[in-house]
């Protein structure tokens, strides 16, 4: 029965995954650096997944690792964050958290960043840099999110990103 109900809860979070991803990408072709502003807003939508490694320090405190897979639909429908993917890195100790994660479009252009958490489920992020049409990009931005259920040592969870970006 347990097996059953992953293998269900695996088939309905990809079904989920893709709907997100499709339903954002009716726009045009990934855009050129001439095309995207100069600078803007941004909210976008993103889901991550990945596996955590918890060792307990002390008697009620725990630090713990978490790799992850990011993807993310900018809500304008275009732009920085709209139909990328990547990996996320970090680690913590309790609620404090940092990491970073890499994220890259269709064409491969990437943007990079780093993440910090004091309370579980909301932090900040400032981008670090990018490639390609985002090369020099400069972001920060506040994200939230909550935990979906997953098993034992999984991590999936959906939230939003908000903040404003300028590019040279």
């Amino acid at each position: 029965m347990i097996r059953s109900l992953g293998v269900r809860w695996r088939a309905a979070w990809s079904l989920w995954l893709a709907a997100v991803l499709v339903s954002g990408s009716m726009s045009p072709g990934p855009a050129l650096a001439g095309d995207l502003p100069k600078a803007g807003s941004f909210s976008a939508t993103f889901v991550n997944e990945g596996r955590t490694e918890a060792v307990q320090i002390g008697k009620d405190e725990w630090s713990w690792t978490f790799f992850g897979r990011i993807a993310t639909v900018n809500e304008s429908g275009a732009g920085p964050w709209h139909n990328m993917s990547g990996d996320c890195l970090g680690m913590g100790i309790g609620e404090q958290s940092s990491g970073y994660c890499r994220l890259s479009d269709a064409d491969g252009d990437m943007i990079f960043e780093h993440w910090t958490e004091s309370v579980a489920g909301k932090g900040t992020s400032k981008v670090s840099g990018g490639t390609g049409k985002f090369e020099g990009i400069e972001a920060t931005f506040e994200y939230d999110y909550v935990l979906l259920p997953s098993s034992e040592g999984r991590v999936h969870l959906v939230g939003k990103k908000r903040g404003r970006y300028t590019l040279p």
